[in-house]
């Protein structure tokens, strides 16, 4: 290590900043202060002060808040990127149901109705069921059913797990709250899709259903599906 110290000032112009940035490079730690014997005033390693300048060539110094911000910015992009792999593995894994398990579904999804609100583990396994139903998997519920539009009850356990979600004391602080928010948004339309495949395929007056529960027509906000989906 030289023995040789800069001043304040020196090191304020090398770094083209102020005497006063130089006290808070000091206070964030990217500066070490020393005093000398028999002088109140502070010096500082020019190698230290060099090692800064050539940082700052490339970025400036990340500030708490800026670090904090850049954090949760990683957060929720690993979040969305998580949602996205989780829709590209269901994209081509339909359920594929058999009428046994599709009567049990039915069943299990009205049940399910008579609730009002979840958790976040316990709406991940129906997320999914939303996310991979297709038009045939709808078929089947059809008939181990016998309801005609078996798509409905589908869509009002998805809306009302969104407004189960959004409405939760903690959503917006909550990351994944957030997540699966996302996930049921994409459930929602690949809902869409799959109702409007079953009613071209095999319905021919569904078109007053279809509209209510917003999906013949360009989607609707997440409160105003809740609103017409739920009675």
């Amino acid at each position: 290590m030289s023995s040789n110290f800069v001043t304040a000032q020196e090191a304020a112009k090398t770094l083209s900043v102020s005497t006063r940035t130089i006290s808070t490079y000091v206070n964030k730690g990217y500066l070490t202060a020393t005093k000398r014997k028999g002088s109140n005033r502070k010096f500082f390693l020019p190698e230290e002060v060099e090692e800064l300048r050539i940082s700052r060539m490339s970025h400036s110094p990340v500030s708490a808040a800026s670090f904090r911000r850049m954090e949760s910015k990683i957060r929720r992009l690993e979040s969305q990127v998580d949602t996205l792999m989780r829709v590209l593995d269901t994209r081509d894994n339909p359920l594929n149901m058999s009428l046994t398990y599709a009567k049990e579904l039915y069943t299990a999804i009205s049940d399910q109705l008579k609730r009002g609100n979840w958790t976040e583990e316990e709406i991940a396994p129906w997320a999914e069921i939303f996310m991979r139903i297709n038009e045939d998997d709808l078929r089947k519920l059809s008939i181990a059913s016998e309801d005609p539009k078996p798509w409905t009850v589908l869509f009002r356990l998805c809306v009302s797990m969104i407004s189960s979600v959004v409405s939760n004391d903690s959503y917006k602080s909550s990351l994944g709250l957030q997540q699966t928010h996302r996930t049921l948004g994409e459930a929602r339309r690949r809902l869409r899709v799959s109702a409007l495949c079953y009613a071209d395929l095999y319905s021919t007056d569904m078109d007053r259903e279809l509209r209510r529960f917003s999906l013949a027509d360009s989607p609707l906000s997440v409160r105003d599906a809740t609103v017409s989906a739920l009675p």
